[in-house]
């Protein structure tokens, strides 16, 4: 939301599809209570009330974000889990929301003490906003969610929270990887595992629909990873009804998005092939990966 000049979520609707997931919440000075978006602007600024309201009277949605890989999400800024509940709360009443995402990473992903305050806040704010759903999104390895993601899905569930999806970052694994769309794939169903093991009560498909899976669209931060359009291709397949092999080769996954909307059409010359903030690095349509994933809506 703080990349210049703002993507233009309204115009660009009929595009993209019907929502976007709105980032990052975080604290204002890293060091205090004060939800605001990434540091530049706090909910009195009326920064994105525009976009909001433009997307929901074109029929679409939004969905906020609290954390991401830079700055301080609240839980690790905010001293008490009432007044994190409190920012929560702020949040959810100013954009009437109906669904909020976590997005735990780096240091925050490790810090036993926020992750319990967030979730405690976080069960709180449901009983206070019934039928408010709530998604993590999480670091993730082909091969699953890392043991502090595990950790804080379990103590989630402890604490109460009702968990509509839990969104698996697939991209930045660390080395060169040739097979993108089937590593993301391979990510959602060996999550998919791990929750069934942490919902032992629900079926296949119920866990199934829990799962997101999120790349990074063209050349990842790990210059080596690229994921092309027939990446997405292959993803959205399985997504929508399986097959192959896998934990939920009967069902697909819940959710697909990708990070992110500004990145989505190709770099102009000299900076083909490198990773962008506001292109993809590979030879594309505008909107393209786009009009792919999309296809989840129909």
């Amino acid at each position: 939301m703080t990349l210049w000049p703002t993507f233009d979520m309204t115009g660009n609707l009929s595009s993209v599809g019907k929502y976007y997931t709105m980032a990052f919440i975080v604290d204002k000075t890293g060091n205090g209570c004060t939800a605001s978006w990434g540091t530049y602007y706090v909910l009195s600024d009326n920064f994105p009330d525009a976009d909001i309201g433009g997307v929901r009277a074109a029929g679409g949605d939004v969905v906020v974000s609290f954390g991401g890989q830079a700055n301080v999400e609240l839980a690790q800024s905010c001293g008490s889990v009432a007044a994190l509940e409190a920012q929560y709360d702020a949040v959810v009443a100013r954009y009437k929301l109906k669904m909020i995402d976590f997005d735990v990473e780096g240091a925050a992903a490790a810090d036993p003490a926020s992750i319990s305050r967030r979730n405690q806040a976080i069960a709180m704010l449901q009983a206070a906003h019934p039928g408010l759903q709530v998604t993590y999104t999480l670091p993730v390895m082909p091969d699953g969610l890392t043991q502090d993601g595990i950790s804080l899905v379990s103590d989630a569930i402890a604490k109460g929270v009702n968990i509509t999806n839990v969104n698996v970052m697939a991209m930045d694994y660390g080395g060169s990887d040739a097979q993108m769309g089937q590593d993301a794939i391979n990510a959602g169903n060996a999550t998919a595992s791990q929750l069934a093991a942490l919902y032992p009560s629900k079926s296949t498909a119920q866990i199934c629909a829990m799962i997101g899976v999120t790349p990074m669209i063209g050349y990842n931060d790990v210059a080596s990873e690229v994921f092309r359009l027939a990446d997405a291709q292959l993803l959205l397949s399985y997504a929508r009804q399986g097959g192959g092999g896998g934990f939920c080769q009967n069902s697909g996954f819940g959710t697909l998005a990708f990070w992110s909307i500004a990145r989505d059409q190709a770099c102009p010359a000299g900076q083909q092939g490198t990773t962008q903030n506001t292109c993809s690095g590979i030879a594309q349509t505008p909107f393209e990966f786009s009009g792919i994933f999309k296809q989840i809506n129909q």
